[in-house]
Parts: structure tokens; sequence; C-alpha cells
């Protein structure tokens, strides 16, 4: 639901923080952010990685906290809208990396095909 939303808005989303009840293993509230929250920690400069991406965090406030009570019942606890960059365009929504998804059919047939020895980047050849 926060995922639909936030493609019709223009951003990406990330789970965030998530909390227990005390002693149980019960969710007790789950954080869902702007993939542009926070900030990465510091670069190692001696990996010896080919390639690093580029840094795209923000400190985005945005978020929405759902909260579960005891007897299951969701709520929203906390929502923050604002966001400090720009939001991506109309046509270049389809972009956003956290509504891509596949279908279940498409998963299955992927799957098959890696089963029987076909690389993932040959099956949508």
């Amino acid at each position: 639901m926060y995922c639909n939303y936030a493609h019709n808005i223009g951003f990406s989303v990330r789970k965030d923080h998530h909390g227990f009840w005390a002693n149980s293993r019960k969710i007790k509230s789950k954080d869902f952010v702007c993939s542009k929250s926070g900030f990465k920690k510091g670069i190692d400069l001696n990996s010896n990685s080919k390639y690093r991406r580029a840094n795209t965090r923000t400190g985005c406030p945005a978020l929405v906290r759902f909260s579960v009570s005891q007897d299951g019942v969701w709520k929203v606890q906390k929502h923050i809208e604002s966001h400090n960059h720009e939001l991506a365009k109309l046509k270049d929504q389809y972009l956003l990396i956290s509504c891509k998804n596949i279908s279940d059919d498409k998963a299955l047939v992927l799957k098959f095909m890696t089963e029987a020895g076909i690389r993932t980047v040959d099956t949508f050849t």
C-alpha cells in the first residue's frame, strides 16, 4: 500500500527499523522510509572493489511507521510526507526500484529455466 503511494508520488521505499514486544518475537512496529533516508557509513578506501556506487542518500525525513497492538490490530502511528530532494517525474516513475515486480508466472518460468541450466540473463532474450 505504501509502495503504491510512493510510486504515484515519485519516490522509492525501503524497510528500515522494526521493533518487537518484550520477551517475544512478535512485531510491535515497522518503519518504511524513503530510499534516500539516512546516510551510508564511511567508504573503505582500502577495499579492492573495482566499482563504488554513488551515494544517493540525502537524509530524507519521509517515513511511515506502522504499529501493531498485542491483539494484532495494525495502525499508522507516524507519517512524514516531506522530502528534501526532487521526486521522480511521471515519465521516469517506472524506473523506481521498489516498485519493480515480476509476476508469479514469470518468476516460475525463470525458476524452471535456471534449474534447466539456462542463465537468468539468457532467459530474457
